[in-house]
């Protein structure tokens, strides 16, 4: 079995079972954080963590800290007045996190709170023998992990929505009733009866091999540009067709993150107005997409995914906005040439390295 999204590298607490962190703010955001007891990897004295990034968006807040070889990475969700801290001891190796659920009594909706208490908590990556993504549903009622409305095709109808994996009976009736009439399945099959099995799930509620495609994608390896260039524009092509026709369709892939985020992505570049930049952290980064879901194994799947499947989405997205691709031009001959050799996909916009994630912010334990 191939690896794939979602594995814990490490839940434990590494011995700190619970701790209090003191954030210290000021007008420009958090500037420092003292925790009590100290980690494991705290130099002696009373050093602070140092925090340079605190940032916010519409589904939480985030903070990066850090003294010398560790990280301190907060989460929180000011309405919720909880959140999660992910501690590295050595930011270089060896890959060891210890995970905590973190609460606050009482805070201004508008600021940190003073103080957090953060008490160790394994993660869980897998359900029944299937991983899952850390990430709850933004669909009222629907119990999909990482489950959210990508596209409305407001001449038809027809939406796109995206997900992890459905596997329970559960799953195939929060399918139904969304009204998804199709189903893209977006990944290389792990087993040799994974596409039957899922038809024969998707079969009482209407969806027959005439409406589910597998499109047999990885994540990373990519030996050369044309072939996972047409596995996309095929997809892309595929769903098109189904919003066109006034069928809602889901796509997964196993976790919901990598894969899916990837074409998400895209799709919405194709339909929208926003930027690049814009859409790789609101449909990637902020969906768990690579280290935007600290559970992922930084060696094996994180750096392969920034090394592999980012650079790829960023030759996707300069056809896109190039004009080789539009919605009513979705043809493979596009794959034909690699930008690779385009002067003008040289430019630093497109440079990769610019393209990395945070932790999302909708991250909780």
């Amino acid at each position: 079995m191939e690896p794939d999204e979602g594995t814990v590298s490490d839940g434990k607490a590494d011995g700190i079972a619970e701790f209090r962190l003191a954030l210290n703010r000021t007008s420009a955001g958090v500037q420092r954080a003292k925790e009590s007891p100290k980690l494991p990897g705290a130099p002696a004295g009373t050093t602070k963590f140092t925090c340079p990034i605190d940032e916010r968006t519409a589904d939480g807040w985030r903070l990066l800290c850090e003294r010398g070889k560790e990280q301190l990475h907060l989460t929180f969700g000011p309405g919720e007045l909880e959140g999660a801290a992910i501690y590295r001891k050595s930011s270089s190796s060896p890959d060891s996190r210890s995970f905590y659920h973190c609460e606050a009594t009482s805070a201004d909706p508008d600021e940190w709170p003073d103080v957090l208490t953060c008490t160790a908590k394994q993660p869980k990556s897998l359900v029944g023998g299937q991983m899952i993504s850390p990430f709850s549903s933004s669909l009222d009622g629907v119990g999909i992990a990482n489950s959210h409305l990508v596209a409305e095709d407001a001449a038809t109808g027809a939406k796109l929505f995206r997900g992890m994996k459905p596997f329970r009976d559960v799953d195939f009736a929060d399918l139904e009733e969304l009204g998804v009439g199709a189903v893209l399945m977006f990944k290389r099959p792990t087993t040799s009866t994974e596409v039957t099995k899922e038809l024969a799930a998707l079969a009482p509620i209407g969806i027959t091999d005439t409406n589910f495609l597998n499109v047999p994608f990885g994540f990373k390896d990519f030996a050369e540009f044309a072939e996972p260039c047409r596995q996309t524009v095929r997809s892309l092509a595929q769903l098109k067709q189904w919003s066109d026709s006034g069928t809602t369709a889901f796509l997964h892939c196993t976790v919901g993150e990598d894969r899916t985020g990837y074409l998400a992505g895209l799709y919405r570049l194709l339909n929208e107005t926003s930027s690049v930049e814009a859409i790789f952290e609101q449909e990637l980064c902020e969906r768990g997409y690579s280290s935007g879901n600290p559970q992922k194994p930084l060696a094996g799947v994180a750096k392969e995914i920034d090394s592999d499947l980012t650079p790829l989405f960023l030759k996707m997205a300069f056809k896109i906005a190039n004009g080789e691709l539009t919605p009513g031009s979705l043809d493979e001959s596009v794959c034909d040439v690699d930008p690779e050799g385009d002067a003008a996909f040289a430019d630093a916009k497109w440079d990769a390295e610019s393209f990395r994630c945070s932790v999302s912010t909708r991250y909780r334990l």
